[in-house]
């Protein structure tokens, strides 16, 4: 006969039993989930077998091109005084620089009253300000008194032509009619590095090396330009005799262009006065190892 147990009669079995159930229970679930991946431990480098790996070298900063100048233009104008009809007339066209190129306004001071002297006469102009010189032109000579003669004009204008990579190419250009058939003009130029706050000459922008002969090395290429030049209308003319009535030289007159090194010519220098004041350009390929390399124009890719 089965002998029953009572529930108070094995509480330690009971016990046991509920606690094997649950370690099994709970070991059945633990290897029913999937074990997190763990991260991977770098290994140590073997010193031995360690490669090289190049640096990678910044890429070196562009330099800026500098803002580009937009000059204050102003405009005056001198009338002879007392005069109602047939009244001599000076006129100016100004720039301005503001800050932190306004180094610049002095130097185009003194340029602009040179140029109000040009057609005045080997002598300067006492006056020092540019009004005065202007207001200095306009009055009737007195020499002349009494005799009708044709006013007197004079038109005088600084313009800033090109400008970059920091370079400035100011154009200075003056006409002047004091009698006779025609008038007369004048065109001069100023070449400003705006970094190094100066105005260039034309050995600035030549090399070193090449300063000792520099007339020289640019005769032979501005005369095959002025040859061209000269031949240009008529293929068929005497350059012998043509030289004889205006010999070829280089001129002081002088400015970077987007072709080439340009030399300015006035009036009867290099031709008559029907060819106006011709401009002769050497091209940059033929200035290889003349110019500096830094002013040469920067090659598009």
């Amino acid at each position: 006969m089965t002998r029953l147990i009572s529930s108070h009669s094995c509480p330690h079995h009971c016990i046991r039993l509920a606690v094997i159930s649950l370690v099994m229970c709970v070991g059945l679930s633990a290897c029913q989930r999937q074990e997190e991946p763990k991260p991977p431990v770098a290994a140590s480098p073997d010193p031995a077998s360690t490669v090289a790996v190049a640096t990678v070298q910044p890429i070196p900063a562009v330099k800026q091109e500098p803002a580009l100048l937009q000059p204050i233009v102003s405009h005056r104008t001198v009338k002879q005084a007392k005069c109602s009809k047939k009244c001599s007339q000076a006129s100016a066209t100004l720039l301005n620089f503001k800050a932190p190129d306004d180094w610049l306004n002095p130097v185009l001071d003194q340029a602009m009253l040179a140029l109000a002297d040009a057609n005045m006469g080997e002598q300067a102009s006492p006056e020092k300000t540019l009004d005065a010189r202007m207001q200095a032109f306009v009055q009737p000579d007195p020499t002349l008194a009494g005799l009708e003669v044709a006013p007197y004009e004079m038109q005088i204008a600084a313009e800033l032509i090109d400008q970059w990579r920091g370079l400035l190419v100011i154009g200075l250009n003056g006409y002047y009619f004091t009698g006779g058939a025609h008038g007369s003009a004048v065109q001069r130029y100023i070449t400003v590095d705006r970094q190094a706050r100066r105005v260039l000459a034309l050995a600035d922008v030549i090399l070193p090396e090449q300063q000792a002969n520099l007339n020289q090395r640019l005769q032979p290429l501005f005369y095959q330009s002025f040859k061209a030049w000269v031949r240009r209308d008529d293929p068929s003319v005497n350059l012998k005799a043509y030289e004889a009535l205006w010999p070829f030289h280089l001129s002081k007159q002088w400015r970077l262009t987007a072709d080439g090194l340009a030399m300015a010519y006035g009036q009867y220098d290099i031709g008559p006065y029907v060819v106006g004041m011709p401009e002769l350009i050497v091209p940059y390929a033929q200035l290889e190892g003349i110019l500096k390399p830094e002013y040469f124009p920067v090659k598009s890719s």
